[in-house]
């Protein structure tokens, strides 16, 4: 992000989004202790090489912790709410969070303030904490790992990303600038001017990874924009259509 964007952020800034995910529960969140880019820069590298290592990191300043912890209050009640508009049959243990996914982010936030103030760091009570391992649990088990979601996944999305990652590999290879990897994505005005020469200004994907820049490319999709490109790439395929999502507003869900 910093090569790319040109934004100059700051270090704090950097480890903040670095170690946003809040993938896994901590019922303390301490700001961990980072000052050089180079130890930054090395976090970066053990993220790409040591499996699991994301979830291990702590936010370097107490916004940082605010961001990780915000990122899985926003989803744990989140995707209970998409299960139910997806149609999956779930049954739930009760807990202390409430069933709703408003009341579950009001007792999560009501509990970390009343155990946080006046605190060097982000806290949370133990009730409450091991309402959301087990409610991460019960998500993992009754909606990530279901039949209903992961069949489609390895059917239909994963073909699909194979499909459109050869693709673009091949266009970008071939340097098609009429190809969506280029109108859509290296022709940005900030993308492109990370890829282009910066005197002569052309496009220079020859010095990177043509493998990141697909990989890039399709990591900065939204679920919409994937299933769309891929209908619009493959319009006679059989996997074409064959997913079906929600529509932000779609008049069901809006009201």
């Amino acid at each position: 992000m910093q090569k790319i964007s040109g934004c100059n952020l700051t270090l704090q800034t950097l480890d903040g989004i670095l170690c946003h995910c809040g993938e896994k529960a901590f019922q303390k969140y301490e700001p961990a202790s980072i000052s050089t880019f180079a130890q930054y820069n090395q976090e970066v590298e053990q993220c790409y090489t040591t499996e699991n290592h994301i979830k291990k990191l702590h936010p370097s300043t107490l916004e940082g912790c605010v961001v990780r912890i915000s990122d899985m209050i926003a989803y744990i009640g989140k995707d209970r709410q998409d299960a139910a508009k997806a149609k999956l049959m779930v049954s739930y243990k009760e807990n202390d969070l409430g069933k709703s996914n408003p009341a579950i982010i009001s007792a999560i936030v009501t509990d970390i303030i009343s155990n946080s103030l006046e605190k060097p760091y982000l806290a949370m009570s133990p009730d409450i904490y091991q309402s959301i391992t087990d409610m991460l649990n019960e998500n993992g088990h009754l909606i990530y790992q279901c039949d209903d979601v992961t069949k489609p996944y390895f059917e239909t999305i994963k073909p699909m990303m194979e499909l459109m990652y050869k693709r673009f590999l091949k266009e970008l290879m071939a340097d098609d600038h009429d190809s969506l990897i280029y109108q859509h994505y290296l022709h940005g005005s900030i993308v492109g001017n990370f890829y282009r020469h910066p005197k002569k200004r052309y496009i220079q994907t020859d010095i990177h990874d043509p493998n990141d820049v697909v990989a890039d490319y399709i990591a900065s999709m939204t679920d919409d924009y994937f299933v769309d490109a891929f209908s619009y790439l493959f319009p006679h395929h059989e996997l074409t259509n064959k997913i079906k999502y929600i529509e932000y507003f779609d008049k069901r869900y809006t009201k």
